[in-house]
């Protein structure tokens, strides 16, 4: 247990109330929602599923029940949180569009358009280095370590990996062609979180080079 001084009195509390209080729990932007998808901009550093205290599946059951509470989509919020299926997954440290199913028939759609490769994925990702102004093909499998020197990988982490607060890696657009009688074609987005990230580097940079 911890103490804890507040107005003169000392009050006992816990390490885990003590963790609530300062840590922020990670929320989900809502992308779109209708009876078949909830689509959101996965925050990075968050599980998918399993026995995590804070998973992608907890959260989106939280905003289902949220739906149900508040009477929308016809009060199916509860049934669908029971549903949750994901027709294609983000990793642990990736944030961005990820599309969720909310029942068996919707997620066996996404999945083939998944499966098939018909579903088009676009990600934002801040590497070391300079790329050619004309742009370039990158068409090497990304390796879930380390590359060694001389392997023919796309190393994740960059050449270090220690100096980014984050995997700087995010699922920007998802388009999708799904059947009609679902929502028909979709194009997702999720914010770009590089970008103010990016404008603080140059604010930086300024103020080095006018102090000298």
């Amino acid at each position: 247990m911890k103490w804890k001084e507040e107005e003169g009195q000392d009050q006992r509390i816990s390490e885990a109330h003590r963790k609530f209080l300062t840590e922020q729990v990670p929320t989900m932007k809502i992308i779109f929602r209708d009876q078949n998808f909830l689509v959101i901009n996965k925050p990075y550093d968050v599980r998918m599923d399993g026995e995590h205290e804070v998973t992608v599946e907890k959260l989106a059951a939280q905003i289902l029940l949220e739906d149900k509470a508040n009477d929308r989509e016809g009060g199916q919020g509860e049934e669908a949180a029971k549903t949750i299926r994901f027709p294609h997954r983000l990793d642990f440290a990736t944030s961005g569009v990820l599309c969720i199913g909310l029942s068996r028939r919707a997620t066996g759609a996404a999945g083939k358009l998944f499966e098939s490769r018909s579903a088009c994925k676009e990600y934002l990702a801040i590497c070391y280095g300079r790329v050619a102004r004309e742009g370039m093909k990158i068409d090497k499998p990304i390796a879930n370590r380390l590359v060694k020197e001389g392997e023919d990988f796309v190393n994740p982490t960059g050449s270090d990996g220690t100096k980014a607060p984050r995997m700087m890696l995010h699922a920007w657009r998802l388009t999708m062609k799904l059947p009609e009688k679902m929502c028909g074609k979709q194009v997702w987005i999720a914010d770009d979180p590089f970008k103010e990230l990016l404008e603080e580097e140059e604010t930086v940079k300024e103020l080095e080079a006018a102090t000298g």
